[in-house]
């Protein structure tokens, strides 16, 4: 029987093997991720396993009443090797599509350059 995570497992797991297989570098961006980032982590995962030794991705975890940043970082350690994806977590709420906040990490051209800074 299927649920309702079956088509984000889908989406998840579809974009993470076409950019590996594409060679291309991967982001992802979660909002509303919870205490674990879980949809996030396990995307980062996904795209490693197929991905080259030295492509490199960015994750970015959005959870505006974040309960212990701590612990979502240990969930990240644990489960993605070191050096391989770059973990950023912003504590804040969406409230409209140009979010200040968010908007340079969500945009292509932002993510991109956030990823260099």
């Amino acid at each position: 029987m299927l649920d309702e995570e079956y088509f984000e497992w889908e989406d998840v797991m579809d974009t993470a093997f076409l950019a590996a297989q594409r060679g291309d570098h991967f982001a992802m961006a979660e909002v509303g991720a919870g205490v674990y980032g879980i949809w996030a982590i396990r995307a980062a995962r996904a795209f490693l396993r197929f991905a080259p030794p030295e492509a490199t991705c960015d994750v970015l975890i959005v959870e505006p009443l974040l309960l212990d940043r701590q612990l979502l970082q240990e969930h990240a350690d644990r489960n993605l090797p070191p050096n391989r994806c770059r973990v950023i977590v912003v504590e804040a709420f969406v409230v409209q599509p140009k979010d200040p906040v968010l908007f340079p990490f969500l945009s292509k051209k932002g993510f991109g350059e956030a990823r260099h800074s």
